[in-house]
């Protein structure tokens, strides 16, 4: 019989193939596993700085149209013809009341509210009146930084003319 030799790699050859490969595949591993972590954290910066973009919008939106707005025990209240919206304001968490609510986990430091310059403290008594804003200042602590946020409530002279019934005297 006829011996036929075949074409074939040596178990030498298959070994260093075998090794080859296995360092390829670690390094990808390697690179990948870099990449995924840096993902994470780039995701984890980004909820929070998008909680902080979302919170601004809804206060600069509510604070457009509200009609009326009062300092409230622990944060204010916005008030318009059809709806109430009210923010709980807490030193690690800021609550948003209105049809359904909203938590934004903000750490914040004590706010300011101030009606034509003066400053609105929380246990004025009286009716709400003596409880109405036109400017409020937050300072949100995020990414190691402290970041301020004013917004203003432009009230007409008309609406500051009617808020009291005997203001025509």
């Amino acid at each position: 019989m006829k011996h036929i030799k075949l074409l074939a790699y040596t178990i030498l050859e298959m070994v260093i193939a075998m090794l080859i490969t296995a360092i390829v595949i670690g390094m990808a591993w390697s690179v990948f596993s870099i990449v995924m972590r840096a993902f994470g954290a780039f995701e984890k910066k980004h909820e929070h700085t998008e909680e902080l973009v979302r919170l601004n919008t809804l206060l600069n939106r509510d604070f457009h149209k509200a009609d009326i707005i009062l300092r409230d025990s622990g944060g204010i209240r916005l008030l318009t013809d059809s709806a109430t919206v009210r923010y709980e304001l807490d030193s690690s968490f800021v609550l948003r009341h209105s049809r359904i609510i909203d938590t934004f986990n903000i750490t914040l430091t004590e706010p300011i509210y101030t009606l034509e310059g003066q400053a609105i403290s929380e246990k004025t008594d009286g009716d709400d009146e003596d409880k109405r804003i036109d400017h409020f200042g937050l300072t949100l602590h995020a990414d190691g930084r402290s970041i301020l946020y004013f917004y203003d409530k432009p009230y007409s002279s008309q609406d500051l003319f009617n808020r009291v019934t005997d203001a025509n005297h």
